[in-house]
């Protein structure tokens, strides 16, 4: 029964899992997730290491954090990550990132280097050097290394906007039969619109693909606690969660519908070394 259930669910996520088996880049974090993935325009956040590394500019102290999903509720496909930030010489940020997605006889992880720095005080720009190795049975495996760049701005007060590009050198899987890492390219923005609410929206265009929208809106129940909903497109996804601010400690709890694969609950929780940063 068992081999029938893994046999089933793998044709049922076929489309997927041949997508992520190009090394496109996933959502990370509880917050981003539930916010839509919407985070090119975020700035001074930790879980900007797995979006626009532009947006880790602007931490204040050293961080970590880990990130765990069970995609769709399916056990054979966990996907997990882990994450390390630090400031240095006041305008500039460098970060490590590791993560890992598998189940059975397919496994894709990767390892990468992110720098952020700022060229003046309201723009900062970001690049990200990961490497990604795809495993399937009876295949062997590949590996390539990925370059990722954004810059993110401060047009007024309280509004960001960022661009990214991921996969900026083109690199491949297999040269053999010419398998691209997805190149896409992400502008958003991120609006404070009070001490209260926070708003995001995201345009992407993967190349050969077309445009998908995301956004989503955060808002402070509590000093402490954070709701948020958000919604994505191509494909569709609707995803809510909550935040809860324990003085060095983030917890960060989402739920994300597929429009045709179901839930995927996702936790992470990040640390703050020192002092606690202040509240974004």
């Amino acid at each position: 029964m068992k081999l029938i259930r893994n046999i089933v669910a793998f044709c049922l996520l076929l489309p997927f899992v041949s997508a992520y088996a190009g090394g496109e880049q996933q959502p990370v974090g509880g917050r981003m997730i539930s916010l839509g993935s919407a985070y090119a325009g975020v700035r001074g956040d930790f879980w900007s290491l797995y979006a626009n590394p532009a947006g880790i500019s602007g931490v204040k102290a050293m961080q970590a954090g880990v990130f765990v999903e069970r995609r769709f509720l399916l056990s054979q496909m966990n996907h997990g990550a882990a994450g390390f930030v630090m400031p240095f010489k006041e305008k500039h940020v460098a970060g490590l990132q590791f993560g890992g997605f598998g189940f059975g006889s397919y496994a894709d992880a990767n390892v990468g280097l992110a720098y952020s720095g700022q060229v003046i005080e309201q723009l900062s720009l970001g690049v990200r050097m990961n490497y990604k190795r795809v495993s399937i049975a009876n295949y062997g495996a590949r590996g390539a290394f990925v370059i990722d760049a954004g810059l993110n701005a401060l047009v007024v007060k309280g509004l960001t906007v960022g661009f990214y590009v991921t996969n900026v050198n083109q690199a491949r899987l297999q040269k053999e039969t010419q398998e691209q890492i997805p190149t896409a390219l992400d502008f958003g923005v991120a609006y404070q619109a009070s001490d209260k609410v926070l708003i995001v929206m995201d345009m992407e265009k993967q190349v050969n693909f077309g445009y998908s929208f995301r956004g989503g809106i955060e808002y402070a129940v509590l000093p402490v606690l954070r709701a948020r909903v958000g919604v994505g497109t191509a494909p569709v996804t609707i995803n809510a969660g909550l935040g809860l601010n324990l003085k060095q400690f983030q917890v960060d709890w989402s739920n994300s519908y597929h429009e045709y694969l179901g839930y995927t609950p996702a936790l992470s929780l990040s640390y703050t070394f020192g002092a606690k940063e202040e509240s974004k």
